[in-house]
């Protein structure tokens, strides 16, 4: 500004950009990080660049135009005295050693408060999303975050319910902040995870999920997301060492995982765990549709085995109608063929013949019918079935927030991949 004043300096007139940032360098020492200089960018670089300007505009001879008037006051004097009160404002800002919290510029004790009150309404926020009140959770959020901008609970939080309404960037800002303030917040990597697949940066992903499960040790809800990853990675890429290193950690914490349910009464079914209401349940199923398949093999083995009789049969007075019609060729004196009428025992076996075609065709239809409802019933019988979305971890876990048990009212319904390589895709 005293350059700009005295105009002692062309080059710095014809490069303003370059002074605000050397100001905002310098009154960023001592300052408490980079908000500061966004701001100094932000409200003293358009004066400098005002006041630069009006100086270049005075350096011109008179054009006859519009200029200031007498006993107006002077533009550059206004440019310049209004960036010099912004500078002696932030200097106090210096001297008072405050920092910026929010829209507020305040004492460090007193931002540490509105933290503390940050956290809490992020707190009450997790208790409204329990509940399934949304509205009244993101304006606690919106609150807590005009207090405290950097609070990683209601980042985390807001992140969940920007990623629930599809606003994916969103989430991925606010859980890459998050991260940023707590690097080794497993959950935070697994969201981060689910997030970069959806962009289809699977090996990205991969690797997030595999840092989540080194920092958490068969979790229940990143374990089963890395099964799901893994299942439906694309082919080519998962020879790669990330991919193989993920692989072989899943392959490692998969079983304790299966002991740890076991003890909670849950148990492995196919790909996923089951309280034993559950297994009982798909028992009982299971019987009762193998009772109807009991009841229709014996069914099915009677009906091959008269196709099979008719068929001997058919065969059988095939032969004999073709012996007939041999006997009935002689010869004359002259050595003229001719034929002998047909006995009428030949008729007879005709008819016995078409009677044993239409038995075996309604054997046929009834063996075809047994067949499509043994299918049917085989489709009926329950199936345990992978399960490829990958979840995220948005009201547990935030971080900065003491642990907070979920509600028990819903039977886990746990997805696990296979514990060796996963299979192609099909």
């Amino acid at each position: 500004l005293h350059r700009l004043d005295q105009r002692q300096d062309a080059r710095l007139l014809g490069d303003v950009d370059v002074t605000a940032h050397l100001l905002s360098e310098e009154l960023s020492q001592g300052a408490p990080g980079r908000g500061d200089r966004h701001h100094v960018l932000q409200h003293v670089q358009p004066r400098l660049i005002l006041a630069g300007r009006l100086h270049q505009e005075a350096d011109q001879p008179d054009s006859g135009g519009d200029g200031p008037h007498d006993g107006d006051p002077s533009p550059v004097a206004e440019a310049r005295e209004a960036a010099a009160q912004e500078l002696a404002i932030w200097q106090q800002r210096l001297d008072q050693k405050l920092v910026r919290q929010g829209d507020q510029w305040v004492t460090p004790a007193r931002a540490a408060e509105l933290s503390k009150d940050a956290t809490k309404l992020a707190a009450d926020a997790r208790s409204a999303m329990r509940n399934g009140k949304q509205t009244e959770a993101g304006k606690l959020l919106e609150s807590a975050l005009s207090l405290d901008p950097k609070n990683v609970a209601a980042m985390y939080l807001r992140a969940g319910m920007a990623y629930e309404s599809g606003q994916i960037v969103e989430a991925r800002r606010l859980w890459e902040a998050v991260a940023a303030a707590v690097p080794d917040h497993a959950s935070t990597l697994n969201n981060l995870a689910v997030v970069g697949w959806r962009q289809n940066r699977f090996v990205e992903a991969i690797d997030l999920y595999d840092r989540a499960m080194t920092l958490r040790v068969a979790d229940e809800v990143i374990l089963p997301n890395v099964a799901a990853a893994l299942e439906s990675l694309p082919p080519d890429l998962r020879q790669g060492g990330v991919v193989q290193r993920a692989r072989r950690h899943y392959a490692e914490q998969e079983p304790t995982l299966s002991e740890k349910m076991s003890q909670r009464g849950l148990f492995r079914w196919g790909n996923r765990y089951i309280t034993r209401q559950q297994m009982d349940m798909i028992a009982a199923r299971e019987k009762e549709i193998h009772q109807q398949l009991d009841a229709m093999a014996g069914r099915f083995s009677q009906l091959e085995n008269l196709i099979q009789d008719l068929d001997v049969k058919g065969e059988q007075n095939d032969r004999s109608l073709r012996q007939m019609e041999a006997a009935t060729l002689q010869r004359d004196v002259d050595g003229n063929v001719y034929r002998l009428p047909l006995p009428p025992v030949f008729y007879e076996i005709q008819r016995d013949n078409q009677r044993l075609k239409r038995q075996r065709a309604q054997a046929s239809a009834e063996l075809d019918g047994l067949r499509k409802q043994a299918r049917d019933l085989q489709q009926q019988l329950p199936q345990p079935t992978a399960n490829a979305i990958q979840s995220i971890i948005a009201i547990d876990d935030a971080p900065g927030l003491p642990a907070e048990p979920p509600p028990a009212t819903v039977p886990l319904n746990i997805q696990i991949g296979p514990a060796s390589a996963p299979p192609p895709t099909p």
